[in-house]
């Protein structure tokens, strides 16, 4: 695949950058739409400038290093703060495109991406996890209901999203549509998908079907409705 890479060397930097995570749960936090990852991250094209202005926004990264190698990378992998002298408070990517819990399915191409602060140590002490690791979206459709209903707001971990470490409800990419659904290791190496709503149908994949083009976006830790 190397050899088909348009430019290797800002493969390999974007792979140092990615780290251990997950490329397309990482893209999805940046606000990097899956369309147009694949395509950096498949082919090895080198994103517009907007995209690279989002990355070095979310990232830190030096964008002369990441474009060019030229120079120290500059990677801090920092979380923004809410506003100037307000450390205590870190943004959330705010993804406003629908993740499809039933009705129409949500094609994610060209997201439009916003932020939400939180506090930093509620984040750290309720869920243990860092906030670089979190993105928010909103559920649409039924099958989730009563757990969860359409309009809901969903705070996502992405760490660790393709291991399935545990049960639990997660977004995941399949066949170009983000879902909600609940996920169970099955014996065999299985994962059951279902839904909380009976008059969706389960079914079953295996753990390899969750890898790069269908992947595990991550798992709900949280949601917030309107009443």
């Amino acid at each position: 695949m190397t050899n088909a890479l348009k430019d290797p060397a800002f493969h390999e930097r974007l792979r140092e950058l990615i780290g251990n995570e997950q490329p397309f749960s990482w893209a999805a936090r940046m606000g990097i739409s899956k369309g147009a990852f694949s395509r950096i991250w498949n082919q090895g094209t080198i994103p517009g400038p907007a995209l690279l202005r989002r990355i070095q926004d979310r990232t830190g990264v030096s964008l002369d290093w990441l474009v060019s190698g030229l120079g120290p990378n500059g990677i801090s992998r920092r979380c923004l703060p809410a506003s100037q002298g307000e450390k205590e408070y870190v943004t959330v990517p705010l993804d406003t495109h629908h993740a499809s819990a039933g009705g129409t399915p949500t094609v994610y191409d060209e997201p439009i991406v916003d932020a939400i602060a939180f506090r930093r140590d509620w984040l750290q002490q309720t869920f243990h996890t860092r906030a670089e690791h979190l993105l928010l979206m909103v559920v649409e459709g039924e099958s989730m209901n009563p757990v969860l209903h359409s309009g809901d707001l969903i705070l996502v971990d992405t760490q660790d999203a393709s291991a399935v470490p545990r049960d639990g409800i997660y977004v995941i990419w399949l066949d170009r549509t983000l879902l909600v659904k609940r996920l169970q290791r099955l014996p065999g190496d299985n994962v059951r998908v279902s839904s909380e709503n009976p008059a969706y149908a389960d079914f079953t994949i295996t753990r390899k079907e969750l890898t790069m083009e269908n992947s595990v976006v991550g798992r709900i830790i949280w949601f917030g409705r309107t009443l």
